[in-house]
Formats: C-alpha cells, sequence, structure tokens
C-alpha cells in the first residue's frame, strides 16, 4: 500500500519537475508550494535562526528554478533540492564563526526509542499518574513552564499551547529525560464517561495502527485530582491544509498539488478500511490534514470520533463530524462499508 502511495506522489512531481523545466512557472510555482514548508523547516534545523532559514530558502528555490535544466532524473528532484539548500546553509555558516550544526536527522538519531504498555494497560494505572502542580483552575488550559509526569514517571516540560476548545487543549512538550524528545500532549478536561472512553478508543486505534500518514500514541494517562485525562503522541510541526488553502489563489490548491498533497492521505485511509475490523475515520477535512516542515508526506489526524466498522450496526455521523465534508449518503443515514452501494 505504502508502495502505491509513493509512486503515485513521485509519478505527479515527476511531471511537474518536466513541465517546470519547459518553463512553466505554474508548474513551478506548485513545486515551490510542495516543498517550501519542508525546505524551511530542514534549513532552521541547519542555521538555528528563522529568518535566516527563510532567506537561504528563497534563494534555494531561485538556484533551483535557474539550474532545473540541468537537472537530468527528474525523479532525483526532491534530493537534488535539499542538496542545493544544504549547500546554502554551509556557505552561510561559514559565514559566521561558531556556527552550531544540528540537521533534522541528526536530532531524530539523538531521540531515544519509546516503549511502554498499551493504552489498555495505561489507563489501568490512571490513579498512578501525578501533575507536577499544587492546583489548576477547572477549565483552565495549563501554563508553559508547567511539568506533568505520567505513571511511567517521564516528567514533561509544556513549552507552548499548540490548540485550545472547550473541553480541552493540545501542548507541545519536550521530554525531560535523555533523549529531550518533543511530543504533542492532547488533554480533555474533566472528561465524562463518554468523553472518556472515546479519548480511550482514539489510543487504541492509534496505537495499534502503523502507517506514515498517522501520527503514532505512545501513551495514555489521567490525573484523577486534576480530574484530566491526556495523551502523548507525535508532535507534527507544520500548517495544517485549512491554513494553506487560504494561501494560494482563489484559495484553491492547483490539481497537481493536490494529488501529491491527497496521495499519502487517500493511502492512508485504504489502510484504515482494510483493518479487521475496519476502522472509519468520519472526520476528514482540511483541518484534520497536516503537512510535516521536515518535507515528508501529509498526516492525518484528529481520530476523536473514529469508530470500528461492526457489521449491521450504524452510528449517524453527522451528530458528530464536521457538516460539509462528511459523505453525501451519511446525512441521513448511518456508516456502512459500501454506502449508496446498489
Amino acid at each position: 500500500m505504502l508502495r502505491s502511495e509513493d509512486n503515485s506522489t513521485a509519478m505527479a512531481q515527476a511531471r511537474l519537475v518536466e513541465l517546470a523545466q519547459a518553463r512553466d512557472s505554474a508548474a513551478f510555482t506548485t513545486l515551490y508550494l510542495l516543498h517550501t514548508t519542508g525546505i524551511c523547516g530542514y534549513l532552521l534545523g541547519l542555521v538555528g535562526n528563522e529568518e535566516d532559514a527563510h532567506d537561504l530558502a528563497q534563494q534555494a528555490f531561485l538556484q533551483a528554478w535557474q539550474k532545473l535544466s540541468g537537472l537530468h532524473d527528474v525523479a532525483r528532484f526532491t534530493p537534488w533540492l535539499y542538496a542545493i539548500a544544504r549547500n546554502l546553509a554551509y556557505d552561510h555558516s561559514r559565514q559566521k564563526k561558531g556556527a552550531s550544526w544540528s540537521s533534522w536527522e541528526d536530532l531524530e538519531e539523538s531521540q531515544a526509542d519509546v516503549s511502554e504498555p498499551g493504552p489498555e494497560d495505561q489507563v489501568a494505572q490512571l490513579a498512578s499518574s501525578s501533575l507536577m502542580l499544587d492546583t489548576v483552575p477547572m477549565h483552565e488550559a495549563l501554563s508553559v513552564g508547567d511539568i506533568i509526569q505520567d505513571p511511567a514517571g517521564g516528567r514533561y516540560v509544556i513549552e507552548a499551547l499548540l490548540g485550545e476548545g472547550g473541553s480541552g487543549a493540545v501542548y507541545l512538550v519536550r521530554d525531560q529525560g535523555v533523549g529531550q524528545q518533543r511530543f504533542a500532549l492532547k488533554e480533555v478536561i474533566n472528561p465524562d464517561k463518554h468523553d472518556r472512553e472515546r479519548f480511550t478508543f482514539e489510543g487504541q486505534v492509534l496505537w495499534r495502527l502503523e502507517h506514515k500518514a498517522l501520527p503514532r500514541v505512545y501513551r495514555v494517562f489521567e490525573n484523577d485530582k486534576l480530574r484530566r485525562v491526556y495523551m502523548l503522541m507525535d508532535y507534527i510541526e507544520g500548517p495544517n491544509l485549512e491554513v494553506l488553502q487560504k494561501e494560494q489563489p482563489e484559495q484553491r490548491f492547483p490539481l497537481a498539488l493536490s494529488l501529491a498533497l491527497l496521495a499519502p492521505i487517500v493511502d492512508a485511509l485504504n489502510y484504515l478500511h482494510h483493518q479487521d475490523p475496519p476502522i472509519v475515520h468520519r472526520d476528514v477535512k482540511p483541518a484534520n490534514i497536516i503537512v510535516p516542515m521536515k518535507g515528508e508526506g501529509a498526516v492525518l489526524v484528529d481520530f476523536g470520533i473514529a469508530k470500528e466498522f461492526v457489521e449491521d450496526k450504524t452510528t449517524n455521523v453527522i451528530r458528530h463530524g464536521s457538516p460539509g465534508y462528511a459523505a453525501p449518503e451519511q446525512y441521513g443515514g448511518g456508516t456502512t462499508i459500501a454506502a449508496g452501494a446498489p
């Protein structure tokens, strides 16, 4: 399945490169939109300064446009582009004495692997978890600098608030252990029985899945005293498609870019639907698709209203999902494997 995803994305990009080599500026603009976030993130990891990274990224794309006719293997466009960016970063470093180097690859290699019991085992340990705070007012998000401790003894310091809603928040946290790895920590405040079951189910779903277009969950735990439940998962840095769409001309993605962005998402949905039992996401929309800054394929997030499909049972989707994004046949009925089929 992953191979078909990679092939479709590569073929779409190869065609764009061929058009750009023929001096099709629209095709190169699409390549720019597809790679600019990844290139900026890569350069930021090398030079350590956001403004410098942005300037170097612009230089990299300018050089790519000027030298594109010399690229003989269009399938090598991505590594060729990153090589241009890397060389610009090296030149930039030589002009600054004492520059420190830390690439994304170096960071990844230095991060320790996380191996813990599954979410069901972790939920059984809920009472043993603790928050390194005295009190937090009900319904208020935690603050930058607060430290959270999980049942296994892991300690995570909050570095930023990534998002906040009426019943919870998502934080950027850093493991205070040896690896100093960064994670996303999802929080639900004062959950009732339904919220707790839904939250645990989301962790169970993601725990057992392995697909590069889906986030990985490491642990689920709860603080009884503060009446909050938590899910520690991959931190995927980058904008979502809803944000990127607003930046496009007429707020519309070019067809080639749409195909390239959605190829890994389509493959992930195919992967989900072939689980036993099949898993239905039920809330696929631009805001739930993130384009990582590291230049990898798009990632589908937020499994909060996903369900396992059970034959002969239906669940009204629009009750929980986002109107305008559910399949038309689901507005008046329920979820079926072949909804709308004759």
